[in-house]
C-alpha cells in the first residue's frame, strides 16, 4: 500500500490527501493548479535595459533569466519572416473566398478586433482553449492534414532545416554542463525515451527511472521504512571541471550504490569525499547489499535480481 500524506492547498487553504512521491504538490485540484500559474506569471522580474541587436532601439527585458536579444518588433518580423519562408501563411483560393465573406458579415455586424471588449474576450478565450488541450488537438489536426504527422519537427524538411542550423555550433563548457545536467534529469525523469543503459528503465512501482536494479530496490527499501528519498537529487561540481551527482539522498544522508568502479568513478567519489566534507555519505557496496538483500528481499514484491 502507498504511503500518504496530508498538504494544504496554497489556493483554496484546504487540507488534501496525497500520495507520498507527490507529496510536493502544492494545489489540491486543477482549478487551483490554474490559478498557481496565473499568479506565478504575474510575477514581474526586474527590467533589464538593452540595445537591440537589429535595429540598436533601446528595449526593456522583463525576461526570468535576461537572455532577449531583440526588441518585440524585431522578434516579431523575424517571426512573420520564417513563416512566409515555410508557407505558413499560403492560402488556397476557396479559403481566401471564404475568410473573405466571414470578414464582410463580421464587419456588417459592427465587429472590431480594436476594441477593448474584444481584445479581453479573445484573452480569456485562449486561455480556455489553451487550459482545455484545445490548442494541442487543433494544432496535431492541422499538422496531420498538411504535412501526415503530428508535429512539424516530425517531417523531413523540418530535420534537414534544424541539421542545418545546428552545424557547427560551438557550446561553452558552461553549456555542455547544463545540458549534461538536463539531459540525466530526462531520464530520471522517464520523459526520455530513446536512452537506454543495461537494466536502466522506467520502474512504475517507484514512477522514476533507475539505472540499475540496486539502485531501484534500494528506493523499494526506503519505500518500506517510510524513509524520504531522493534520487539523483544535486549535481556537485568538482575542482577538476567534472562533475559527481550520488545516487540518493534518504533524509540528510547521501548514498552512492556501486557494485564495482567502472572507468573514473572510484576518482570523482574521492574528490568529491575530500572537496565536501560536510556532506555526509555512505558507499553501498557488494558487501553492504547482501545483507539488504537477505533482509528485506521476502518482504519487497516487486525485488529485481536474486
Amino acid at each position: 500500500m502507498p504511503n500518504y500524506v496530508n498538504n494544504i492547498c496554497v489556493i483554496c487553504k484546504n487540507q488534501f490527501e496525497v500520495i507520498y512521491k507527490k507529496r510536493n504538490q502544492k494545489t489540491c485540484s486543477k482549478l487551483c493548479s490554474y490559478s498557481l500559474r496565473s499568479a506565478v506569471r504575474k510575477i514581474s522580474h526586474d527590467p533589464i535595459k538593452k540595445a537591440c541587436t537589429d535595429c540598436a532601439v533601446i528595449f526593456l527585458d522583463t525576461s526570468k533569466k535576461k537572455t532577449v536579444k531583440k526588441c518585440k518588433d524585431c522578434i516579431n518580423k523575424q517571426m512573420v519572416d520564417t513563416r512566409k519562408k515555410r508557407g505558413s501563411y499560403k492560402r488556397t483560393a476557396r479559403q481566401n473566398e471564404k475568410l473573405s465573406k466571414t470578414l464582410k458579415e463580421k464587419y456588417e455586424n459592427g465587429w472590431n478586433p480594436n476594441t477593448t471588449d474584444h481584445k479581453e474576450k479573445l484573452a480569456k478565450l485562449m486561455k480556455e482553449n489553451w487550459a482545455s488541450g484545445d490548442f494541442v488537438r487543433r494544432s496535431k489536426k492541422t499538422c496531420l492534414k498538411k504535412y501526415g504527422v503530428d508535429h512539424w519537427m516530425k517531417t523531413e524538411e523540418a530535420k534537414k532545416y534544424f541539421s542545418e542550423t545546428q552545424k557547427n555550433r560551438v557550446f561553452s563548457e558552461e553549456t555542455k554542463q547544463k545540458m549534461r545536467i538536463s539531459a540525466a534529469k530526462r531520464v530520471r525523469s522517464g520523459k526520455e525515451t530513446l536512452f537506454t543503459n543495461g537494466n536502466g528503465c522506467y520502474r512504475k512501482d517507484l514512477k522514476c527511472y533507475f539505472r540499475s536494479n540496486w539502485e531501484a530496490n534500494f528506493a523499494r527499501i526506503c519505500e518500506l521504512n517510510g524513509e524520504k528519498w531522493e534520487y539523483e537529487p544535486e549535481t556537485f561540481i568538482l575542482k577538476s571541471g567534472r562533475t559527481y551527482t550520488p545516487d540518493f539522498k534518504v533524509e540528510n544522508t547521501l548514498y552512492e550504490i556501486k557494485g564495482r568502479w567502472i572507468g573514473d568513478a572510484k576518482l570523482k567519489f574521492e574528490e568529491f569525499c575530500n572537496e565536501y566534507p560536510t556532506c555526509k555519505i555512505e558507499l553501498i557496496n557488494g558487501i553492504i547489499y547482501k545483507k539488504l538483500t537477505k533482509k528485506y528481499k521476502h518482504l519487497i514484491k516487486n525485488w529485481e535480481g536474486k
